[in-house]
């Protein structure tokens, strides 16, 4: 299972954003992920990793939730984006992928591809 796969499935109802954090960041520990690099003006953590966002009108401005961030914890009915990071070489590729937080697994309408290709 890579980290993507493996991060999606955490995403279940009673969770909270610091178990998630804690959970992947010991998922990349033991796989010995690379620690944070920098492209051009991008910071990624390991060869892929994913950002949450909140969503709205501008799709990843907002809505800024005014909270203590640790503390959320995923209930059913929510949705978010995750945003998949994958390097390769000097090239990397962002993918917004729409999450939804049911009573089970997380529901991803449209998953991103697994691989890059140059055209």
């Amino acid at each position: 299972m890579g980290l993507h796969q493996f991060q999606l499935s955490l995403y279940k109802p009673g969770i909270s954003m610091q178990t998630l954090r804690s959970e992947i960041n010991s998922y990349k520990t033991a796989r010995e992920y690379e620690p944070e690099v920098e492209i051009g003006r991008y910071h990624v953590a390991g060869d892929m990793t994913s950002e949450l966002r909140g969503l709205g009108i501008s799709t990843v401005d907002r809505p800024q939730i005014q909270l203590n961030w640790e503390d959320l914890v995923l209930a059913p009915g929510m949705a978010f984006t995750s945003m998949p990071t994958i390097l390769s070489g000097s090239s990397m590729a962002k993918f917004y992928e729409m999450v939804f937080v049911t009573e089970g697994a997380a529901y991803v309408p449209q998953p991103y591809p697994s691989e890059l290709f140059t055209l």
